[in-house]
C-alpha cells in the first residue's frame, strides 16, 4: 500500500479508491542512487489538498506498508483547463542548495570537514530542511585534509567537490522518527535476495553496452604538489610500485577491446601503493559498463514477507535466453504507484548524458590540477595555497544555451586568466572570449595589464566580430600613465560589408585611430585617420572620390583632365609651368612661365602685394627694366621684368595703370 503526505495530511492511499478527496492520477516515484530522487502526481479539483499546496515550502512525503521512501519539497505546480494541477517533488537533498558557505580554511579529517558542512547548513535552515550526520562509511575516519577557500558556494557544491569528488560514495538521506539522517555511504543499498528471473517475475529487458566509457587501461594519478614558482608539479604515479610503468592493463579486456586508454585521479592520494590499490579496483569496472533496462514483478506484491527492491540493492539477474547471469546494482527505479507492473527497474551504471559527462571531465580535471577534492554536479573549484582554478558550466535545455567558462587566479604572481564558450542556438550565435590579467608591484613601480581577445559568430545575420585589446596601466612614483589599443574586424556577410579598426587611446585622452570601410551595397570604400584630434577622410564611390584633410600633399607627376573649382585660394605656388582662367595668389615663388586671364593677386585683380619675380609679360619690354603701375589706394608698385618679349600686350587700364618703367 502506498501513501502520500503533504505536510503531514493525506492525500493519496491507493486502499482509498471511491473517496474524491484521496483521488490522485498518474503518480510517479523515480529514486536513484545520484540522490536526486523526484515524485509527481497530478490533484484533481476534489482532493483535500488540492488548495494548500505551497510551492517550495510544502513537505511531501511517500510511504510504502509504513516505511518512508521519499521525502520532498513541492518544486514545481502546474494547472491546466480543467484546474488539475501538476505537482513535481524534488527529493530533501535538494535542502542542500539552500545554504551557503563563506570562505573558509580547514585542516582536519575528511569526516570533520562533513560534520562542519552540515552544521553550517543547519545555522541557515527552517529546521524541517535540517539534517542530522548519519554514517560515514566511504572514507576511513583517519583520512586527513587541507582547504582554503575564498568564494562562497552551496552546501550542496562544497560536499559534490570536496567530498564525494575526491573520494567517492553516495549522498542518502533517512528519516527515524523525526530525525532526517544524511548519510555518506561506499554503498547504498543491501545485498538483495529476491532474484529477478526469465520466466519467473521478468516481463522484459534490454541490455546496452554503453562503449563510449569504455577503457581497458587506466593511468592512475595521485596528489599533486605547488614548486616555489608557483606552478604544479606533475600528479604522482604508480611507476615506482609498478615495475616501472606509471599505467595498469586488464588483460581479458584488451583482448576482447584491445587497448583503450584512460585516466583517472585520486587527487588527495599521495602514497603510490595505495594509488596502486585504487587504480586496480576502478580498472575492473573499465569493460563492466553495460546498463540491463529492465521491467520485473516485485515478488513482495505477491508475498509481503519477500523485500522490496530498493535503489542501490544488488540483485541477481537471472535470463538464460539473454545470457545473463549476474550481480548488479539497482540504480534508478521508475514506480506507477497505481500499476506497479509497469515499473522500470535500471541495473548497472546509467549511460550517460553529454552534461554527466562534462561532469565527469570537470572531476577528473579538478584531480589533474592537484586539488585536495574536486569534481562535482555543477562545477569544480580547486583551491590551493593562493591558486584557484575552477571550471564551470550553465545547461539550459529550455533555451538552448551552453556556457563554458573556465579559469585561474594565481596570487603568487598576480595573475588571473579566464576563458568563456557561449553558445546559443536560439539566436544562433557563438561567443569565444580569452583575458588574462597581471600585475607588478616593485618598490616604486606599479602596472597592470589587461589583455582580452573576443570572436563573435552570428549565423542569423551573417556576422563576424574579431577584436583584441591591450590595456596598460603604469604608475611610477608620481607619474601615471595609461594606455588602451584596440583593433577590430566586422564582417557582415548580409550587407556585403567589411569593417578595419586600429585605435590607440593614452594618458590625457589623446588618440591615433585608423579605420577602413569596405561597403559592396553602396559601392563605396572609407577610409579615415585621426591624430591628436586632426582627422583627415577619403570616400570613394564609382561617381566621385572626396579627401577631406587639412593638407594634402601629392608627390611626383600630377595630371588633372578637368578640374572645376568657384574659388581656388592658394598661399604659394611652387610650379615650372602654371595655366589658369582665374586664380587667387598671395603669393608665387620660382615660376618660369605663367600664362593667366585674369590674375588676382592678393585683394586686387593684377596687383602685386609685393615686389614679385613673374614672367611671360607681353609687352616688348627689355629684361632688367621696371614696370610701374598704381593699385586701387593710389600708391605706386612695380614689376621686376626677368624676360623681355618682342609681342604687344594688350591691357585695360581697370586692370593696371602703366606708368612707365
Amino acid at each position: 500500500m502506498y501513501t502520500i503526505h503533504m505536510d503531514g495530511v493525506q492525500l493519496f492511499n491507493t486502499a482509498v479508491v471511491d473517496d474524491p478527496a484521496f483521488v490522485v492520477l498518474n503518480p510517479k516515484f523515480h529514486p536513484d542512487t545520484g540522490g536526486n530522487g523526484s515524485l509527481s502526481f497530478v490533484l484533481p479539483p476534489g482532493n483535500r489538498m488540492h488548495g494548500s499546496i505551497q510551492k517550495m515550502k510544502s513537505i511531501v512525503t511517500l510511504e510504502q506498508d509504513g516505511e518512508q521512501l521519499f521525502r520532498g519539497r513541492v518544486l514545481d505546480v502546474e494547472s491546466d483547463v480543467y484546474n488539475q494541477k501538476t505537482v513535481y517533488c524534488e527529493s530533501d537533498r535538494s535542502f542542500l542548495l539552500d545554504s551557503l558557505h563563506a570562505p573558509y580554511t580547514y585542516d582536519g579529517t575528511v569526516h570533520g570537514l562533513f560534520q562542519k558542512l552540515i552544521a553550517n547548513h543547519n545555522q541557515q535552515v527552517d529546521a524541517e530542511k535540517q539534517f542530522t550526520v548519519g554514517q560515514i562509511t566511504a572514507v576511513s575516519s583517519s583520512e586527513t585534509v587541507k582547504i582554503e577557500n575564498e568564494s562562497y558556494s552551496s552546501t550542496s557544491d562544497e560536499i559534490e567537490s570536496r567530498l564525494l569528488g575526491a573520494y567517492g560514495g553516495y549522498l542518502r538521506t533517512r528519516t527515524v522518527g523525526n530525525t532526517t539522517n544524511l548519510d555518506w555511504v561506499e554503498q547504498y543499498g543491501d545485498v538483495n535476495a529476491q532474484p529477478i528471473e526469465f520466466g519467473v517475475n521478468l516481463l522484459d529487458l534490454k541490455n546496452k553496452a554503453d562503449a563510449g566509457d569504455v577503457f581497458t587501461v587506466l593511468i592512475p594519478l595521485g596528489a599533486s604538489e605547488i614548486n616555489d614558482e608557483g606552478e604544479y608539479t606533475d600528479p604522482l604515479t604508480v611507476e615506482s610500485v609498478n615495475n616501472g610503468k606509471n599505467y595498469i592493463q586488464d588483460d581479458a579486456a584488451v583482448a576482447l577491446y584491445g587497448k583503450i586508454w584512460r585516466t583517472h585521479s585520486w587527487s588527495h592520494e599521495d602514497n603510490p601503493q595505495k594509488l596502486l590499490e585504487k587504480g586496480r579496483e576502478y580498472l575492473k569496472t573499465g569493460a563492466v559498463l553495460e546498463t540491463l533496462t529492465l521491467k520485473a514483478v516485485d515478488m513482495h506484491f505477491v508475498d509481503g514477507n519477500v523485500r522490496p527492491i530498493r535503489v542501490g540493492d544488488l540483485v541477481r539477474i537471472l535470463s538464460n535466453p539473454h545470457g545473463v547471469d549476474r550481480t548488479v546494482m539497482c540504480t534508478s527505479i521508475e514506480v506507477d504507484l497505481l500499476n506497479p507492473e509497469n515499473t522500470v527497474y535500471t541495473f548497472g551504471e546509467k549511460p550517460r548524458t553529454l552534461t554527466e559527462n562534462y561532469v565527469r571531465t570537470e572531476n577528473e580535471v579538478g584531480g589533474l590540477t592537484g586539488g585536495r577534492g574536486g569534481g562535482g554536479r555543477k562545477s569544480v573549484q580547486e583551491e590551493i595555497k593562493d591558486i584557484i582554478r575552477w571550471c564551470d558550466y550553465i545547461w539550459d535545455d529550455a533555451n538552448a544555451h551552453i556556457n563554458f567558462n573556465a579559469g585561474e587566479i594565481n596570487k603568487t604572481n598576480d595573475r588571473v586568466s579566464v576563458v568563456e564558450i557561449d553558445l546559443n542556438g536560439v539566436e544562433g550565435q557563438i561567443g569565444l572570449k580569452a583575458q588574462v590579467k597581471t600585475q607588478t608591484d616593485l618598490l616604486t613601480l606599479h602596472s597592470e595589464r589587461l589583455s582580452t581577445v573576443e570572436v563573435d559568430l552570428n549565423g542569423e545575420e551573417g556576422k563576424i566580430g574579431l577584436k583584441a585589446q591591450v590595456e596598460t596601466q603604469t604608475e611610477l612614483l608620481t607619474e601615471h600613465n595609461s594606455r588602451l589599443s584596440t583593433v577590430e574586424i566586422d564582417l557582415n556577410g548580409e550587407e556585403g560589408q567589411i569593417g578595419l579598426k586600429a585605435q590607440v587611446k593614452t594618458q590625457g585622452d589623446e588618440i591615433s585611430a585608423a579605420e577602413l570601410r569596405l561597403d559592396a551595397a553602396e559601392g563605396s570604400i572609407s577610409t579615415k585617420v585621426e591624430k591628436d584630434g586632426v582627422i583627415s577622410a577619403i570616400n570613394q564611390t564609382a561617381e566621385k572620390i572626396t579627401i577631406s584633410a587639412s593638407k594634402i600633399d601629392l608627390d611626383g607627376h600630377t595630371k588633372i583632365s578637368s578640374m572645376d573649382a568657384e574659388i581656388a585660394q592658394i598661399n604659394a605656388i611652387f610650379a615650372g609651368n602654371a595655366n589658369a582662367d582665374n586664380l587667387y595668389v598671395n603669393d608665387t615663388v620660382g615660376a618660369q612661365t605663367g600664362n593667366f586671364t585674369n590674375m588676382w593677386f592678393g585683394n586686387y585683380k593684377c596687383a602685386w602685394k609685393k615686389p614679385t619675380v613673374v614672367t611671360d609679360i607681353t609687352k616688348p619690354i627689355l629684361a632688367g627694366q621696371r614696370i610701374y603701375y598704381q593699385d586701387s589706394s593710389g600708391a605706386t608698385q612695380n614689376l621686376w621684368v626677368v624676360t623681355g618679349w618682342s609681342t604687344q600686350m594688350s591691357y585695360s587700364t581697370d586692370e593696371l595703370e602703366y606708368i612707365g618703367k
